[in-house]
């Protein structure tokens, strides 16, 4: 009975019917070989263990070690998990959707049995630890809300838990943007330190800096054929993309190469680019510190534009 199954399993033609003869077998081809290897050879990967072969979880681990059976399976459950929510996101997506196109239709009763059934469903698989997005959960707790305060609606029988929808929706954006302000407030005081670091004076930026005084120096104190020499080798270091990088920056800087001649020259150029940089940096710290007064405010018009940033 085995082998009839098996013999049932294999590709049409690899053996011979049992009526011709039920011990003669016939050479697989190198086709049907190819297929039938092929998987027993991933079977063959699989018991020694889950990551080995191309086929194996390998791409589930951040480390190259071998994991042991245990580790295995908290990955595996940890991916089902992420899977889970990402496919319950989709079906609270679907269902605030159709909740929404119902109010533009005028059911209001299809509507509430939309956001209902959402609400279910992300209150079903807590005890999973699967959890709902958060704005999602909100768009449902707020819109429901505001549909049943708007009176009774025909064939909507009340609940317990109609009354505690809206301080549900307020306190989960209470939570919600408690973590974006602590983001802000990390991520001003970044801005803060890395500002104080790279402050320069006024006297720093366009007064008698190293590189001017080293300039001075070359140009008083060297001949024409060693300021010749000098003004070469910068000017192949700047022509050079390999040593300047390849960054916007760098490809631009073989443009200056042309706009100086002379020690003089490069002096000039220099404090001209200097200056060019200092006032771009300038241009947006003010961006930045407007940026900053307005996320203070936290006015509607603001956050709207930041959401659709």
């Amino acid at each position: 009975e085995c082998y009839d199954v098996a013999v049932a399993a294999l590709p049409r033609g690899v053996m011979l019917s049992k009526s011709t003869s039920e011990d003669e077998e016939r050479t697989l081809g190198p086709r049907a070989a190819s297929k039938v290897f092929a998987k027993l050879l991933r079977l063959r990967q699989a018991c020694c263990h889950p990551q080995v072969g191309s086929q194996g979880i390998r791409a589930l681990s951040q480390s190259s070690k071998p994991l042991s059976m245990e580790e295995i399976l908290d990955m595996m459950i940890e991916k089902a998990k992420v899977d889970a929510e990402d496919t319950l996101r989709i079906v609270i997506f679907c269902l605030n959707g159709l909740a929404s196109i119902f109010q533009l239709e005028g059911s209001k009763k299809d509507a509430v049995l939309a956001y209902r059934e959402a609400l279910q469903y992300s209150g079903n698989h807590v005890q999973y630890g699967i959890k709902t997005d958060s704005l999602q959960k909100l768009h449902t707790l707020h819109n429901l809300s505001s549909l049943l305060l708007q009176g009774s609606i025909a064939g909507i029988a009340p609940t317990l838990r109609d009354s505690q929808l809206g301080a549900e929706a307020k306190a989960l954006k209470k939570d919600y943007l408690r973590n974006a302000s602590s983001r802000l407030i990390l991520a001003n005081t970044d801005f803060l330190a890395r500002k104080d670091k790279v402050a320069y004076s006024e006297g720093q930026k366009f007064g008698m800096n190293w590189w001017i005084e080293i300039l001075t120096q070359i140009e008083r104190d060297g001949d024409s054929a060693t300021s010749r020499q000098f003004l070469d080798q910068i000017k192949s270091r700047l022509s050079d993309r390999t040593a300047v990088g390849t960054s916007m920056h760098g490809r631009n800087s073989s443009s200056l190469v042309h706009r100086f001649d002379s020690i003089g020259g490069l002096k000039y150029l220099l404090s001209v680019e200097l200056r060019s940089i200092f006032d771009a940096r300038e241009e947006a710290i003010k961006e930045l510190s407007k940026l900053e007064s307005e996320c203070q405010k936290e006015s509607p018009s603001f956050i709207y534009e930041v959401s659709r940033c």
